[in-house]
């Protein structure tokens, strides 16, 4: 009997020391609150990208595109005027928007990862504080969801604030004497021209990369009353635009593809300048 006892102590004390046996570091999962101050520091990440980056918008653009989250008709003549393969060979380099579209995968990941197993450790042992910390980091990812559209407008409207005097630059050169061939304007690079054809177009295709401030797009066009609009680099389906008088901010039919663009929402920028969103 007391031998069998005996045996059954050495049995019990080596199950309660290999269940107090530690495992190596590398395969412990990180502590709750290593999860949530993780989650909310990529929010953080997310949000200062958003107001600093004026190619964020077109990041995320491309990201649904690539990955068929947002399927594309581009018009023939953006095809035939060789237009679509240039604005698309530009995003596929990988010096354009590929570090950025690494980050914001990377983003993602880390973001879910931590996301996850905050839930797991949470679930494992709940208290007063760890449901608090959840619901903190839960109500600030919601938060940050449903301001998305009003934060990208107002960072937009703050860059172009601050990239206005360059197009008040282009416009006055145009406005004097707008070009009949292919040449250079100072602030916005080389343009195509093609009198015939589309004579109130210009094409740029001087623009190298995506500078994280606002910058000329791809178009520049000139309305029968004088307008000239600028199409911007970020701010995706928002034009910079010049009205003298006797001309305001509508809709208009594009000079390229002749599709409809309609106008959302025409903001002063100051006297005879407006920021205007197009669009649903």
């Amino acid at each position: 009997m007391n031998m069998t006892a005996d045996v059954e102590n050495v049995i019990d004390e080596t199950s309660a020391k290999a269940g107090r046996r530690k495992w190596p570091s590398w395969m412990r999962l990180p502590s709750f609150k290593f999860c949530c101050v993780t989650t909310l520091l990529v929010c953080l990440a997310y949000l200062v990208w958003i107001i600093m980056d004026a190619q964020y918008q077109q990041t995320v653009f491309v990201m649904r595109y690539s990955t068929g989250l947002l399927q594309l008709d581009p018009s023939p003549a953006m095809v035939g005027t060789g237009m679509w393969d240039m604005m698309w060979d530009g995003v596929r380099s990988w010096d354009s928007l590929g570090p950025r579209l690494l980050l914001f995968y990377l983003l993602a990941i880390v973001a879910v990862l931590s996301s996850l197993l905050m839930l797991v450790q949470f679930a494992h042992r709940a208290t007063i504080r760890g449901m608090l910390m959840v619901v903190l980091v839960l109500s600030v990812w919601l938060s940050l969801w449903v301001s998305y559209d009003q934060l990208n407008e107002w960072a937009a409207l703050r860059r172009v604030n601050i990239a206005l005097p360059r197009f008040e630059a282009v416009a006055k050169s145009l406005s004097q004497q707008w070009p009949t061939e292919n040449g250079t304007l100072p602030e916005a690079g080389q343009f195509y021209a093609d009198p015939a054809k589309r004579p109130n177009l210009l094409l740029l295709r001087g623009r190298e990369g995506y500078p994280a401030h606002e910058d000329f797009g791809f178009i520049i066009e000139r309305s029968d009353l004088g307008a000239i609009r600028f199409e911007l680099s970020g701010a995706i389906g928002c034009n910079i635009e010049f009205h003298p008088d006797g001309s305001r901010p509508t809709s208009y039919s594009t000079r390229l593809s002749g599709s409809k663009a309609t106008m959302r929402e025409a903001i002063p920028l100051k006297e005879h300048w407006y920021l205007v969103r197009y669009g649903g």
